[in-house]
């Protein structure tokens, strides 16, 4: 999947793909039947944030892109998607590593809203799906993103 040319984590394998990745073992094999799911959307989410070359240099870091692909579990179809760049407040000049690790350039961000805006104009999306109306998951890759950086990044500005 992509985003605004950016490749986002492979989490999860369409339906249709699933009967090609058949393997001799039992236990690997796919089950055809068709399937209820708990979850009515899936919402995959793959933050960006401020860095440099040493760990831990920049602290705290700051989200700078916030995308998010509103996925339908019956067709894996994407139906939605909410993709904003966020200035940085905080440490506002992206390094040279950053940009190189996340393709994202100080231009990108420089005349973006902060994450306090982004995470109203994200309400207003998330509003928009009906998705207050619908069972629904995050998914990322690794538990980073919602575990480590969004509740830090909460702390630092004030918005808990």
């Amino acid at each position: 999947m992509h985003v605004a040319g950016k490749r986002l984590c492979h989490l999860f394998i369409p339906f249709p793909a699933r009967t090609q990745l058949r393997s001799k073992s039992s236990f690997n094999r796919f089950d055809e039947s068709p399937r209820r799911h708990h979850f009515a959307r899936l919402l995959v989410l793959d933050f960006e944030a401020t860095c440099d070359s040493k760990r831990g240099t920049i602290r705290p870091q700051e989200i700078i892109e916030f995308p998010v692909l509103n996925v339908e579990t019956n067709s894996f179809e994407i139906v939605g998607t909410f993709h904003r760049y966020v200035k940085p407040e905080i440490h506002p000049t992206l390094t040279p590593f950053c940009t190189s690790l996340t393709g994202i350039i100080q231009d990108m961000v420089e005349d973006e809203a902060p994450l306090k805006t982004v995470m109203e104009d994200f309400h207003k999306w998330l509003l928009s799906q009906d998705l207050f109306n619908k069972e629904f998951a995050f998914v990322t890759c690794g538990d980073w993103d919602l575990k480590e950086l969004l509740p830090r990044q909460f702390l630092h500005t004030g918005q808990v």
